[in-house]
């Protein structure tokens, strides 16, 4: 693995990377090169109790040969909201993106649509959704999926850490078309809490 990929991992029941010899799993940040998406081999090796991956590489392939190379028991989860439909259909265990904060019952229905074997339904969900995939994107993550979850009532105040800052009204403005073509509604806060 070279220095522009960096794997980083939870473990769970147990307090050391030594004695870390129970469920393992990683996420896969999106600056691997060709040469080191040999990260299967290389997780393989090196971290044998690995159970999953949040995968977020731009690369369908990719998750491919993880599924292939650790079996039907391991867990990838889509890290990449765009790619969320293609690497359900082709194995992967769920989802973990920003994207649920906006539209969390959409999402379900994607994974439930696939999981049953309704990729018509799933493949339209994904069509639905790819704008909005897409749009959490158009700046450095959370600023835009911020941005809409305060418009949608689901956070109170739209903070950021420095050096980050909310949306500029450009941006803004772009969202709030996502939003508008989505059919996303506002919710109280207290409605979104229950």
């Amino acid at each position: 693995m070279g220095d522009t990929t960096r794997v980083t991992a939870t473990v769970r029941n147990e307090t050391t990377w030594r004695d870390a010899i129970h469920e393992l799993a990683a996420f896969e940040r999106p600056s691997a090169s060709d040469g080191e998406r040999r990260a299967a081999e290389w997780i393989a090796a090196r971290l044998p109790t690995l159970v999953g991956i949040k995968q977020a590489v731009n690369d369908l392939g990719h998750t491919s040969q993880l599924l292939q190379r650790f079996g039907p028991e391991f867990r990838v989860f889509v890290g990449l909201e765009e790619l969320s439909f293609p690497m359900l259909a082709v194995g992967a265990t769920g989802l973990m993106n920003a994207v649920g904060n906006l539209a969390p019952r959409k999402i379900a229905r994607l994974c439930e649509a696939v999981a049953s074997g309704a990729l018509s339904e799933g493949r339209a969900l994904h069509f639905e959704l790819f704008e909005l995939n897409r749009a959490v994107f158009w700046d450095t993550n959370p600023i835009p999926v911020k941005y809409m979850m305060k418009r949608l009532g689901l956070i109170a105040e739209n903070e950021h850490r420095l050096p980050m800052l909310p949306a500029d009204k450009s941006l803004a403005d772009r969202l709030d078309a996502v939003l508008e073509r989505a059919k996303l509604e506002p919710v109280s806060l207290r409605a979104a809490a229950t």
